[in-house]
């Protein structure tokens, strides 16, 4: 935090002498209780010194404000994305080459509106502001707890862990490029996106759905052997409780198979095909060959993919139109209900 307007003017002086390729200011000056945390000297010294030499300013809207209201600037009322533009461009006009307004004070709907309840808010972010994002939540997650209130956090996370922060494994490993090519062909291959929109031929659909009971059979299996695997009674409970919830979801495989015309019996002696039982068996194999840890990166991808696949058409899907406008939208929902959403969860931790 620049504290004092003579810290101001000595990064001030810095940035003018050294001229860094990239300068970012997050002008700490309002809490979250909405108490100023510098003095009137040390915002007109941001205002005059700093803005003009800085790459990027990040405030939020009430800290916007108080830079507008230090520099004799007039904004009006601040209610929606239209006025956070305005607000942006206002600040721009002091000196910044870029600004960025932290929106939290107006959290918006994924069309942009104003959200009006908890339910409604929708985090829209590109890739870099994800990164920012873990990199301080594992900052607060590692932080030292010194002195009053929130204190500081620790921004030495990684230096002496992972290449990721506490937590963010999986989103690390995602945003990988020699991973994300493969995971984007894997979650949006054309059959994925004909569900989405409901153009999917119900032939291949009912072939898909007999195979898949025939894989959360061994997938069930391969999850009873991590818990063989576990070390702690812990560990098999917990992949009692996914066998347990793989017996439910393939309720739906039953219903959805009747109502295509596959009987029980047809369906249990129904022939797994070539790919099914590849992918099973290897999972299998890994169980049986490894230790639970492999074994649990083996079944990982079907877990995440399942419910990272439903999330992304979901939120494809028209909000107004009926239930049964979308073939598919039953299955689509499956993997994003509660129970589902949570053994994802329970999987990211391990």
């Amino acid at each position: 935090m620049l504290a004092s307007a003579g810290t101001i003017q000595v990064v001030a002086d810095a940035l003018r002498k050294y001229k860094p390729a990239c300068s970012i200011v997050d002008p700490v000056m309002v809490a979250t209780s909405g108490a100023r945390l510098l003095k009137e000297e040390a915002i007109k010294t941001l205002c005059t010194e700093l803005l003009p030499v800085t790459g990027l300013i990040t405030p939020n809207i009430p800290e916007a404000l108080l830079l507008l209201e230090e520099s004799g600037h007039k904004v009006d009322d601040i209610k929606d994305l239209d006025g956070m533009k305005r607000l942006a461009r206002a600040v721009a006009d002091l000196g910044p080459k870029s600004v960025l307004i932290k929106g939290g004070h107006i959290p918006l709907k994924k069309n942009y509106e104003v959200a009006s309840t908890d339910d409604e808010k929708e985090v829209l972010v590109n890739r870099a502001v994800r990164a920012a994002g873990r990199y301080v939540e594992a900052g607060i997650k590692t932080s030292v707890d010194l002195g009053k209130g929130s204190g500081p956090i620790n921004h030495f996370h990684s230096l002496n862990i992972m290449p990721f922060p506490p937590g963010g494994f999986v989103d690390w490993l995602l945003e990988r490029e020699d991973v994300r090519k493969v995971w984007k062909e894997f979650t949006q291959h054309e059959f994925v996106e004909q569900m989405g929109d409901g153009t999917l031929p119900v032939e291949s659909f009912k072939f898909y759905m007999v195979q898949d009971y025939l894989y959360l059979t061994q997938f069930a299996r391969a999850n009873a052997l991590a818990g063989y695997k576990a070390k702690t009674l812990e560990g098999v409970a917990a992949s009692a409780g996914i066998v347990t919830h793989i017996h439910t979801e393939t309720k739906l495989h039953v219903s959805e198979c009747l109502e295509l015309g596959v009987t029980m019996d047809e369906l249990r002696n129904s022939e797994e095909h070539q790919a099914c039982t590849a992918y099973s068996r290897y999972i299998l194999d890994i169980g049986a060959s490894e230790d639970w840890l492999a074994l649990q990166i083996a079944m990982f991808p079907c877990l995440l993919g399942y419910h990272h696949i439903a999330k992304r058409l979901s939120s494809l899907q028209d909000p107004s139109a009926p239930k049964n406008a979308n073939r598919y939208r039953q299955w689509i929902d499956n993997y994003i209900a509660d129970d589902y959403t949570q053994a994802v969860g329970k999987g990211m931790e391990y």
